[in-house]
């Protein structure tokens, strides 16, 4: 146990966990002042042993020395990936990346469970996402995850502009037969701009990429 015993000697402490019917006990390594209140949770290991817990904690540790001292590869941001999710898998996804974010990034951009840092980081090949990227991941995933907006069209949000009210884009979905776009284009005027026409169904877009839609007919009533 080399690398535990390193890193006793300089980073911090180990605290041992078992589970009241002995089935499991959990070795973590906390870097910092011998208090749980200050010191930051590094690795962990299981086992059904101590011993055997210890021993999962030096193989984490080690592993871990060894990422820490390869570079990460300094290759350009890769391209947007969109994704393409039913309403179910987005809310798994949103609450995937939230409870990542609690558990594992609470105490800093350093992640202490070692598979999970392989994920986030693609095998060590990119930089994780912090709690503030991860905020704003989620913010872009929200965006009108499932509105008709997002069926086979995407809607930019407004330009961040400076004035007097903020800007907003306002979107109509309309179905209409006709031969060709221009037609279906031309028809679909004439409807907005006819008097006797329903109030139309609007969504309307802030510069934030969030998404509210409008039933004009509704608010009149």
């Amino acid at each position: 146990m080399k690398t535990l015993l390193e890193f006793l000697c300089g980073k911090g402490f180990v605290v041992m966990t078992g589970h009241t019917d002995g089935a499991e006990y959990e070795a973590w390594a906390y870097e910092g002042p011998l208090d749980l209140e200050s010191a930051v949770p590094q690795r962990f290991g299981v086992g059904d042993t101590p011993v055997a817990a210890l021993e999962a904690l030096d193989w984490q540790l080690e592993k871990a020395t060894e990422y820490q001292a390869a570079p990460l590869a300094a290759t350009p941001a890769p391209p947007l990936i969109p994704p393409a999710l039913n309403r179910r898998e987005l809310a798994t996804v949103l609450a995937a990346l939230r409870y990542h974010q609690d558990e594992n990034l609470q105490a800093g951009p350093e992640i202490a469970d070692l598979a999970i840092r392989d994920i986030a980081t693609d095998g060590g090949t990119l930089q994780p996402l912090g709690s503030q990227e991860i905020d704003a991941l989620c913010e872009r995933l929200n965006v009108s995850p499932v509105s008709p907006l997002s069926k086979g069209l995407h809607v930019d949000p407004p330009p961040a502009e400076s004035g007097a009210e903020p800007l907003h884009r306002v979107v109509y979905l309309i179905d209409v037969n006709a031969r060709n776009p221009r037609d279906a284009a031309e028809h679909a005027g004439q409807i907005l701009s006819d008097p006797n026409s329903l109030p139309p169904i609007l969504h309307v877009i802030d510069r934030r990429g969030r998404t509210k839609t409008i039933d004009l007919a509704k608010s009149q009533t």
